[in-house]
């Protein structure tokens, strides 16, 4: 089950509605808590001329004046961004059950190494973090850093676009690659599944030149997976996958897509990583990434 949720935030207006979306699906699912997370790199903080100022060598009678520096400067980021997050906080504490706890992190590190720390260290079991637009991933709630937390995180994340409905889903669409779902990957996608009752489609989009009976034959092992939580299977062949899952989505008005992202060291995977990515840049529904290693 799903208990501990962490949202990820900048501040800006796509970031707070993913934000509000945290707290929804924590309402749903009657959560422990949610977290919520504000990272930032000390180097982007500083000009080049100050960045050259605090590696030069320095003076033997001032050898840490230059560190002393820096690090207050950050310190005073860290203060007025962690007040930042508190006032966050104070405006979603009324979309939340009251039993429901919402915690402030602000971390002076790298998105993706933040995330994966702290959902170790507390037992996270769901990242949650927005995007703007369909312009470009680039322009993601937390910059470039999007397309890092899809490569790169260990735990499921949800990509919620902006303007996307602040609804649970009710139906989703588990974007398949006819592999059979590693044991850890399946743990972590049953948490979500057994906290909500919804109705599955698992959807496998191929190549319309591909003969439909021997990728019937392929897709047996994940029905066997999923056969538990009632899925039901559609295949459909396409010159275009990305555009044909979202179609589906939208033709059996389904709330949600997940995606069944394989690792990039997987060559042979249907799901090379700019499926994942393109369903995110043009999704109008939130869209939950499994990594698959």
């Amino acid at each position: 089950m799903i208990k501990k949720i962490l949202a990820l935030t900048d501040f800006s207006e796509n970031a707070l509605h993913a934000a509000l979306y945290a707290c929804k699906l924590a309402n749903v699912v009657n959560a422990e808590s949610v977290t919520l997370l504000h990272t930032f790199a000390p180097s982007a903080l500083l000009s080049p001329n100050e960045m050259s100022s605090l590696l030069a060598p320095v003076e033997a009678t001032g050898i840490f004046t230059n560190y002393e520096w820096a690090a207050e400067q950050i310190e005073t980021i860290r203060k007025e961004n962690t007040e930042e997050l508190e006032k966050l906080r104070d405006q979603l504490l009324g979309e939340v059950n009251s039993n429901i706890q919402i915690n402030c992190r602000v971390e002076s590190s790298s998105l993706v190494r933040a995330v994966n720390l702290i959902c170790k260290q507390e037992s996270i079991d769901q990242v949650v973090m927005g995007i703007k637009g369909r312009t470009g991933i680039e322009k993601a709630l937390i910059g470039s850093n999007a397309t890092k937390a899809i490569e790169y995180l260990n735990y499921p994340l949800i990509i919620v676009p902006q303007g996307a409905p602040l609804t649970i889903p009710e139906s989703i669409v588990i974007a398949t690659n006819l592999r059979q779902i590693p044991e850890e990957p399946l743990a972590k996608l049953s948490k979500l599944l057994n906290s909500l009752k919804i109705k599955i489609f698992a959807v496998h989009a191929f190549n319309k030149k591909q003969d439909i009976n021997e990728i019937k034959k392929k897709a047996a092992p994940i029905q066997q997976q999923l056969i538990k939580y009632s899925a039901e299977f559609h295949f459909v062949p396409t010159d275009d996958i990305e555009a044909s899952i979202n179609q589906f989505a939208i033709d059996h008005k389904a709330s949600m897509i997940i995606s069944l992202h394989q690792v990039k060291n997987f060559v042979n995977s249907l799901f090379h990583k700019s499926i994942t990515k393109r369903l995110a840049w043009h999704s109008k529904i939130p869209l939950m990434v499994i990594n698959l290693k």
